[in-house]
């Protein structure tokens, strides 16, 4: 069984059937203190189905996350008429979008025939750690292995692993002079958790959802003092969240 894989950029959006061929391989980064990096390994299966346990070996393992990226459906890309040139695709389809905690799929990750799956790994360097070079190191095992001939494959490899070499400089990266926004719409989180609101469970959601965008570098939110009534079907209302 041939699979195929590579450390690439966390810049690509690696879809199903682009050429693996043109993906471009990284080994290494030079990070500051205190940054968060991320890049991702993309596999690809040459013959059939497979299914692989990823498992994780680094001195940087408590500060490492890791992700299977999925696929959301792109129905409408862009207006072609005023497209620019620049566009990964003008045409519907899907596209890799949610990062999904590997822990959820048991560690598992599924490799189908003749299309490319990733991983994400989003690494966040510590201001403590001590500068110097460090390894992760990312193994996939063939959990199927176990149902197949060993003769048939006893040239095939148990176990695939990757390698990214680490450098991490002693200078702590300092912190964005820039602000991050997004709307904050508490309407949405009650009514997509079906809480009632300003309860304590919505209260709690509420701090969970502020706690994520802090996460990913918002460092603002914009909150409505008066819910606007826009894309507000006929006949019928938003919840009040004044």
């Amino acid at each position: 069984m041939s699979i195929l894989v590579k450390q690439v950029s966390s810049m690509e959006k690696v879809r199903l059937n682009d050429n693996f061929d043109n993906l471009k391989v990284i080994n290494s980064k030079r990070v500051f203190k205190g940054e968060r990096f991320s890049y991702q390994i993309t596999a690809r299966s040459e013959e059939t189905d497979s299914s692989y346990s990823a498992w994780l070996d680094s001195p940087l393992k408590d500060y490492i996350k890791i992700y299977t990226v999925k696929n959301s459906v792109m129905d409408f890309p862009t207006y072609v008429k005023w497209a620019e040139d620049d566009y990964i695709s003008k045409e519907p389809g899907l596209m890799p979008d949610m990062l999904m905690p590997i822990e959820d799929s048991g560690n598992m990750i599924k490799i189908p025939r003749f299309y490319n799956i990733s991983l994400w790994i989003c690494v966040d360097v510590p201001e403590n750690i001590n500068p110097g070079n460090y390894d992760i190191n990312i193994k996939l095992t063939d959990i199927e292995r176990t149902f197949r001939t060993p003769k048939e494959y006893e040239d095939e490899p148990f176990t695939i692993a990757e390698t990214m070499h680490i450098e991490i400089v002693d200078k702590v990266l300092p912190a964005p002079g820039i602000k991050v926004t997004q709307w904050f719409h508490t309407d949405c989180i009650a009514s997509a958790h079906n809480v009632k609101i300003y309860s304590k469970k919505h209260s709690e959601l509420i701090d969970k959802y502020i706690q994520a965008a802090v996460y990913i570098g918002i460092n603002m939110i914009l909150m409505p003092l008066i819910s606007p009534p826009l894309d507000t079907a006929f006949k019928t209302s938003r919840p009040n969240v004044q």
